[in-house]
């Protein structure tokens, strides 16, 4: 449902997926509100012969911001709101939960 200030609209919404080499799953039955912090782990497979290191996570939506673990300003590993569509890394000790080694799935 969609609420408007003129009242609440039902809309359907699907979608399609598609499997792929990193083994990252869709988020399905979320139901988010308007203004609502929502949250959920990802895991990432490694599908190469070398170390996976990623750098930053991104969205091309406006209304959908992400936010990296094990910052100071983060109180879960989630995905949530935060000033930057773009995310850095972490620096120091928590770095590693970034790189992923060969043939290995992290959460």
């Amino acid at each position: 449902f969609v609420q408007t200030s003129r009242g609440v609209v039902s809309y359907s919404v699907r979608a399609t997926v598609a499997k792929n080499h990193y083994r990252v799953e869709p988020i399905l039955g979320a139901k988010v509100y308007a203004g609502e912090r929502f949250g959920s782990h990802l895991s990432l497979y490694n599908p190469h012969s070398s170390e996976l290191h990623v750098k930053r996570v991104f969205t091309t939506e406006a209304f959908l911001h992400l936010q990296l673990p094990d910052r100071p300003d983060n109180d879960t590993d989630s995905v949530g709101t935060t000033t930057s569509q773009f995310a850095q890394p972490p620096a120091g000790p928590s770095a590693s939960i970034w790189t992923v080694p060969s043939k290995v799935q992290r959460t």
